[in-house]
């Protein structure tokens, strides 16, 4: 049951995600698509942009942009400027991959106008829904970033927590089952899985236009907590506890004694499960069992 409920939680997020920010949507699974073909390719200082690259690059620079355009409908909910915005856009996309053709990288395999053309496309949505009136409503402004910024902050947690839980899985069954996984989870299907999942992710948490600072809406540590809990740290502790489990069914079908860090694995399992049990149980359980 608990499993069915993290896939529809999941699937919630994607869909719900999607209706809000198609267009951003695409051209995030298109990015990560065109990603796969050149992932471990590094860029040589000199060298020119391929057509993938090109492409990838375009898509980067506009994808802030059609959130702006998307957050401008929502403030000011005219179709006929938005079918204009987004068609100027769009024509800007091609016009932008097609002069890009045979130029060269300056610095961090990017020119310096693509730098400065990232910078702008991103912070514009920052301002995008206050763009008429920014200053008689520079207090929804500053909240309306807030809510940015705390989207930002919580998708860089998760995604960080995701990356070190799934490194830490995949070097125990390399360790104790010797099973070498190692490719599996380096290959570039994954890693575009894995940022698929947290651009919807970031997307999911981004606030709305009319986002006001209230009680509701601050940092609550204990709702942040209790969602880092539930779905990221006891789902992977179960899987940690699955690979002990079969590890020890392994020493008894072989019977061989434990060798090498396992002690020490179990040792910083049990620390890390105590630890949470008792967090959980002191900000979660305890304080519901008291309101009854």
């Amino acid at each position: 049951m608990q499993i069915q409920k993290y896939i529809q939680t999941f699937l919630s997020i994607l869909i719900n995600t999607f209706k809000r920010f198609p267009i951003p949507s695409i051209i995030a699974i298109v990015f990560c698509v065109f990603n796969i073909y050149h992932f471990d390719n590094f860029i040589e200082y000199g060298s020119k942009y391929n057509t993938e690259e090109i492409f990838s690059l375009s898509l980067f620079i506009f994808f802030p942009i059609f959130i702006s355009l998307k957050l401008i409908y929502e403030k000011n909910n005219n179709k006929k400027q938005n079918i204009l915005f987004h068609d100027i856009a769009f024509i800007l996309l091609i016009l932008f991959t097609y002069f890009k053709k045979g130029d060269k990288f300056d610095i961090f395999g990017l020119d310096i106008y693509s730098i400065i053309l990232i910078l702008i496309s991103y912070l514009s949505i920052t301002f995008a829904p206050f763009i008429k009136n920014i200053k008689n409503n520079s207090v929804n402004f500053l909240h309306y970033n807030y809510g940015i910024l705390k989207a930002a902050l919580k998708t860089f947690i998760y995604s960080f927590s995701i990356s070190i839980g799934f490194i830490i899985l995949i070097i125990s069954i390399d360790y104790l089952l010797t099973i070498n996984l190692k490719d599996v989870f380096y290959n570039t299907y994954s890693v575009f899985l894995y940022k698929i999942c947290i651009i919807f992710f970031f997307l999911s948490n981004f606030p709305k236009n009319e986002y006001l600072y209230t009680d509701k809406n601050d940092f609550d540590y204990k709702i942040e907590m209790k969602g880092f809990f539930y779905y990221i740290l006891i789902p992977f502790l179960s899987l940690y506890a699955l690979i002990l489990y079969i590890y020890g069914f392994k020493i008894l079908i072989e019977m061989t004694l434990p060798e090498g860090m396992v002690s020490a694995m179990i040792i910083g399992f049990s620390i890390i499960l105590i630890l949470t049990y008792i967090t959980i149980y002191e900000n979660i359980i305890h304080k519901n069992y008291s309101k009854k």
